[in-house]
C-alpha cells in the first residue's frame, strides 16, 4: 500500500496512530514512504473504543496533510462524523489496510476524494 500510494504522487506532511503495536508499525511503514518530513507520532483519543467527537473537533483545525492510522470501528465512525456531522459505521466498506483520503473545501465541508482497499494494490510481485 506505501508503494502503491508514493507511485501514486501521494505525500503527507504528518502521520499520526495510536500507539498501539500494530497502528504504530503501519504508521512506520507508510512514513518510509509518504512523510515529507520527522517521524509518525502518537496521538492520544483514536482507539477503537474512544470518543469521536473530540477527535473530530480537532481534526477540524488540522493544517498540514495528515494520515491517521487507527482501528475500527473508531475510524469508520470519525469519517461518518466529518462527512455526515453523526456516527454512521456502514457509510465507508472497510477492510484491514483501507485508505480513505477525505478533503475539506473552501467552505469546510468535507468529501472523499478517494478509497483505496489492499485488494486494489495487489500485485504479481512476491
Amino acid at each position: 500500500m506505501a508503494r502503491f500510494l508514493r507511485d501514486a504522487g501521494i505525500a503527507v506532511d504528518r502521520i499520526v496512530h495510536s500507539g498501539k503495536t500494530r497502528a504504530r508499525q503501519t504508521a512506520e511503514i507508510l512514513s518510509t514512504e509518504l512523510l515529507n518530513a520527522g517521524a509518525p507520532e502518537a496521538i492520544a483519543g483514536i482507539n477503537p473504543k474512544d470518543a469521536i467527537d473530540p477527535f473530530v473537533a480537532e481534526v477540524n483545525v488540522w493544517s498540514a496533510d495528515t494520515l491517521v492510522v487507527g482501528h475500527l470501528p473508531f475510524m469508520a465512525g470519525a469519517v461518518s462524523c466529518l462527512l455526515l456531522g453523526r456516527p454512521d459505521p456502514d457509510l465507508v466498506a472497510y477492510r484491514p489496510g483501507s485508505v480513505v483520503c477525505l478533503g475539506k473545501d473552501d467552505a469546510g465541508a468535507w468529501h472523499i476524494e478517494w478509497i483505496i482497499r489492499p485488494e486494489l494494490t495487489a500485485s504479481d510481485e512476491h
